[in-house]
């Protein structure tokens, strides 16, 4: 499967996912690398983000962490310290902490203004094909800074920080920090560096001069190749803009196969939605309670016997006015005597009804497999002559749906499936 990767700060990388500085960042915890070309994000553009994108940064920090402990990396284009543009008149110097371009990490870098060419000292070889494109360098690293929540101390090369206050959680909870040389110069300064956590497995922040013999993103490139772990073409941003005979035609075939591709989509959701509802009748055969009488409901109302819910305790479960009033339980096995629901038959009966026919519809056995069903006493006689004499129509819920089922496909005429449930008095027997 091919590493997800994300660039930030540089287009035209076709292996990675590509955002600029502006765009609302995704969730980077699904990416197996993050790369940010800092040095494009020149001052115009961070002042631009401070005043209308607070916070662009910072909240890339805690998914950094989670990309370090699982083990994944971030490499950085490094470029010194930006902070905001002072408005005129506004005084030179800083009451607060300002906001930096490396707001982004959690554990700041210790920067110094140098320049030079020595490269030595590559404690990782598969960057070596990076350095040669770095004839020149201008910042030097000498470890990890103060910063806002945090305690850095120590000396060049491995300076250890407690992160304190920034992910809510006390200091004592959270990893330490260091900061490993990854090149030096020759007088034994880092010129690039890698951030890591104590716990075993970490990944790490690659801070990387940016290369002086190739265009940045000939150098982000190069650290894709070591990304995936070997060197492909590099494709300069212009390469994507070369016209090619054809080629028009075959993106417009590519447009329309990925808008044919959504529209299959839509219709399989669509499909599946429907699906799911007629699947749903199944309930009739397997739940109780409110669900059960849903269930009823819709299969009543296919066959043209139309009933609302009633309020919570009247007697009956679905009514319509004049017309047809429905009781429904579900139970573990038959409906006897003792069954509350020939209680609340009764209070209806005498008195609420008003000229409706009464239907009994029950879940019996509910626990059965329907084809085991079959053979059981669904009502006891002493309920069935209650039934029968109160002009109720009875019948359970696998009766009901086998006469569903028959209208469906066509064995029985809608009239009749009706006719059969409210012109019955007592038990409409299993069919």
């Amino acid at each position: 499967m091919a590493l997800k990767i994300l660039v930030i700060g540089s287009q035209g990388h076709d292996r990675a996912d590509c955002l600029d500085w502006m765009q609302p960042f995704p969730n980077i915890e699904e990416y197996d690398a993050v790369i940010l070309n800092l040095t494009s994000l020149s001052q115009p553009l961070f002042d631009s983000m401070v005043r209308t994108k607070a916070g662009q940064l910072v909240n890339l920090r805690a998914p950094i962490m989670t990309l370090l402990g699982n083990g994944k990396n971030v490499y950085c284009l490094t470029t010194f310290y930006l902070a905001p543009t002072r408005p005129p008149g506004s005084g030179e110097a800083w009451t607060t902490v300002p906001p930096s371009n490396y707001d982004w990490m959690a554990v700041k870098p210790q920067l110094q203004l140098n320049e030079g060419q020595s490269v030595s000292a590559i404690s990782e070889k598969e960057f070596e094909e990076y350095f040669k494109s770095v004839g020149k360098w201008g910042i030097e690293i000498l470890g990890l800074a103060n910063a806002p929540g945090l305690q850095a101390r120590g000396a060049l090369g491995l300076a250890a920080s407690p992160v304190n206050d920034l992910f809510g959680v006390p200091s004592e909870k959270l990893p330490r920090v260091s900061m490993r040389p990854l090149c030096t110069n020759k007088s034994g300064k880092m010129i690039a560096g890698k951030v890591v956590l104590s716990q075993q497995g970490s990944g790490g922040i690659y801070l990387l001069p940016p290369p002086t013999k190739c265009s940045s993103e000939d150098g982000i490139e190069l650290i894709i190749d070591t990304i995936v772990g070997h060197k492909s073409r590099v494709r300069p941003p212009w390469w994507f803009r070369v016209g090619v005979p054809s080629l028009s035609e075959l993106e417009r075939k590519l447009r329309e196969a990925d808008a044919s591709i959504e529209a299959i989509k839509e219709e399989i959701a669509e499909i599946q939605s429907q699906k799911v509802a007629v699947e749903s009748y199944r309930d009739i055969l397997s739940e109780d309670g409110e669900a059960l009488v849903q269930a009823v409901r819709r299969v009543l109302a296919d066959l043209g016997i139309e009933a609302r819910p009633t309020k919570p305790g009247f007697p009956m479960d679905l009514l319509e006015e004049r017309k047809v009033a429905v009781e429904v339980t579900g139970v573990a096995d038959e409906v006897d005597s003792d069954t509350d629901k020939v209680f609340q038959i009764t209070r209806f009966s005498d008195k609420y009804r008003r000229g409706e026919k009464l239907v009994l519809v029950a879940n019996t056995h509910r626990r059965i497999a329907p084809d085991k069903r079959k053979g059981l006493m669904d009502f006891t006689s002493e309920v069935k002559d209650f039934l029968k004499l109160k002009k109720v129509s009875a019948l359970t819920t696998m009766t009901l749906f086998e006469i569903w089922k028959s209208t469906k496909e066509g064995k029985m005429k809608l009239k009749k499936a009706k006719k059969l449930i409210l012109g019955t008095n007592g038990v409409i027997e299993n069919r």
